[in-house]
C-alpha cells in the first residue's frame, strides 16, 4: 500500500490495481497507528528490556567467539606462508623446478592470508553494540518513563518516527475482510513478526444501527430533525460512532435512507 498525507496531517494508506490504478482498498491511519503504538510501548516495558539486553549481550559472546575463530584461522594463513618462505629460501637456486614451485606455493599462501586479513577487516566493520553497565542501567530506567514521553506534547513526531525506525523495520497490512478489520504485521528489527487485526470504522450508514433507522421512520412524519435527534438521544440510542445524535446526522440518515424529509409547520402553512 501506499502512503499519503492529507492537509491535516493524517495518513491513508491505499492500494492500486496494477492496470487501472484504480483503489482496490483503503485505510485511514486512524485505524492502524494507534494500534502500532501500543504494541511498540508494549515492547517497551522493562520485562521486554531485559530480554532485549540478554540478548545484545548473547551476541557479544558470539562476535568474540568469531573473532577468536577469525585470529586463528589468521594464524595458521601466516604460519603457512612462512613456511613457503622459509623452504623457498633454503632451496638451491640451480634447482630451478623446485625453486618455482616452491615460489608459486610461497606466492599463494601469500595471497590466502592477504584475503582472511581482508574479510577479518571488513567482518570488523560491522560489530556488535556493546552496552556499559551505566547504559544498561539507562535503558532499563527508560522502560518507566517511555510511556510518558512518547506522549507529551513536547515530544516531536520525527522524533516518535524515529523511536519506531529503531525498533520497526516495516508494517504491512493485509487484505480488509467481510468483519471490517485489517490484518497488521509488524516486522521487527529482531526478525521477529506479530500480527494484529486493526478494528475499523464501517462507512455510514452500515455504522448506525437498524433499529435508530426504523425508529426515525416511526417518528419522522411528526418531528422535525432536531426533535428526532433529542428523541433519540433520550432513548439512549448513539450513532455508530458511539456519539449522540445531531441535527446534521439524522438528516445524513434520512438522506442515505430514502425517508423524505418533513416539512417544518409555518412551511405547510
Amino acid at each position: 500500500m501506499q502512503v499519503h498525507y492529507g492537509s491535516d496531517g493524517r495518513t491513508k494508506y491505499s492500494c492500486y490495481a496494477p492496470m487501472t490504478r484504480l483503489v482496490c482498498q483503503e485505510v485511514h491511519g486512524r485505524y492502524v497507528e494507534p494500534l502500532v503504538e501500543e504494541e511498540l510501548l508494549k515492547a517497551l516495558n522493562q520485562e521486554e528490556l531485559e530480554l532485549a539486553i540478554r540478548a545484545m549481550e548473547k551476541l557479544e559472546e558470539r562476535a568474540e567467539e568469531l573473532d577468536r575463530q577469525w585470529r586463528k584461522r589468521l594464524e595458521g594463513a601466516r604460519y603457512e606462508a612462512e613456511k613457503a618462505a622459509r623452504r623457498y629460501h633454503q632451496v638451491e637456486p640451480e634447482n630451478r623446478l623446485v625453486v618455482r614451485t616452491l615460489e608459486k606455493e610461497w606466492n599463494e599462501r601469500l595471497e590466502e592470508a592477504q584475503r582472511l586479513e581482508k574479510e577479518y577487516q571488513e567482518a570488523r566493520q560491522k560489530p556488535p553494540c556493546k552496552l556499559t553497565a551505566e547504559q544498561r542501567e539507562k535503558i532499563l530506567s527508560l522502560a518507566q518513563d517511555i510511556p510518558g514521553l512518547w506522549k507529551a506534547p513536547t515530544t516531536r513526531n520525527s522524533q516518535r518516527k524515529q523511536l519506531l525506525r529503531l525498533l520497526i523495520e516495516d508494517v504491512t497490512l493485509g487484505n480488509v475482510d467481510n468483519s471490517w478489520s485489517t490484518e497488521v504485521a509488524i516486522h521487527w528489527k529482531t526478525g521477529a513478526v506479530s500480527r494484529h487485526k486493526a478494528r475499523r470504522v464501517v462507512p455510514h450508514p452500515q455504522t448506525t444501527a437498524p433499529e435508530v433507522v426504523t425508529r426515525i421512520r416511526e417518528i419522522y412524519r411528526e418531528k422535525t430533525d432536531l426533535e428526532i435527534a433529542q428523541t433519540l438521544n433520550a432513548e439512549g440510542y448513539k450513532s455508530g460512532y458511539g456519539k449522540p445524535f445531531t441535527v446534521e446526522g439524522v438528516a445524513h440518515l434520512r438522506e442515505r435512507g430514502g425517508i423524505k424529509k418533513r416539512m417544518l409547520k409555518d412551511e405547510d402553512e
